[in-house]
C-alpha cells in the first residue's frame, strides 16, 4: 500500500471516530436530560440570587400586598408576597417566621417557560404536548394538570377556553411514582 492510500483510510478512521464522539455525546446528553423541559423555573420568574425572603422582597419589583395566614395549633402557615406584576411569591411560616420559598404563582403572561414559551394563554392542548413525557403527569381531582420535571413541580390551571390562567411552580416535595 502506498503513502496516499495510508493517508487515506488514517483520515476515514479519524472522521469515523469523530462522527462516534460526536454521537455519544448527543447520547449522553439526552439520557441526563431525559423529560426536563426547563432546568430552573425559579430563575425565569426570581429575579433575586437566591430563594431567600429578604432578598426576593428586595429584588422581584414593587409589592402589592403581603398576607399572613396559618393553620393547625403549632403555628404553621403562608405568607404570600404578591408582586405588581403578576407573581406571587409563597413562603412557609412556623410562629409567623418565614421559612423557606414553598412554590411561585404566575398569573400574567408576560413569564414565558422553555423553547415553546409555555405560560398564561398557552392552549392545554400544547402543554400536555410538551409535558406528556414527564416522569410525573396527571390531571388532579381539583381540575389542574399536575407536572414533575426535573425536581420541579409545575401545576397548571385553565380557563374555561382551555388555556392556562394560573401556572404554580415548586420544588417538588414529595415523590410521585
Amino acid at each position: 500500500m502506498d503513502v496516499m492510500g495510508a493517508n487515506r483510510i488514517l483520515r476515514i478512521i479519524l472522521f469515523i471516530g469523530v462522527v462516534i464522539l460526536i454521537f455519544l455525546a448527543i447520547f449522553i446528553f439526552n439520557i441526563n436530560n431525559k423529560g426536563i423541559y426547563v432546568k430552573d423555573y425559579y430563575a425565569v420568574v426570581n429575579f433575586a440570587e437566591n430563594n431567600f425572603y429578604e432578598s426576593i422582597i428586595v429584588n422581584n419589583g414593587p409589592i402589592k400586598e403581603i398576607k399572613d395566614s396559618s393553620y393547625g395549633e403549632h403555628g404553621y402557615g403562608f405568607r404570600e408576597v404578591y408582586t405588581t406584576d403578576g407573581r406571587n411569591f409563597v413562603f412557609g411560616t412556623i410562629s409567623g417566621k418565614v421559612t423557606y420559598l414553598c412554590r411561585i404563582e404566575i398569573t400574567s403572561s408576560k413569564y414565558r417557560f422553555g423553547h415553546y414559551k409555555i405560560g398564561v394563554g398557552t392552549s392545554k392542548s400544547t402543554v400536555e404536548k410538551i409535558y406528556r413525557n414527564a416522569k410525573y403527569f396527571e390531571y388532579e381531582p381539583e381540575g389542574y394538570l399536575s407536572v414533575v420535571d426535573g425536581a420541579f413541580e409545575i401545576d397548571c390551571y385553565f380557563d374555561k377556553d382551555d388555556n392556562v390562567c394560573k401556572i404554580t411552580v415548586g420544588k417538588q416535595d414529595f415523590v410521585h411514582y
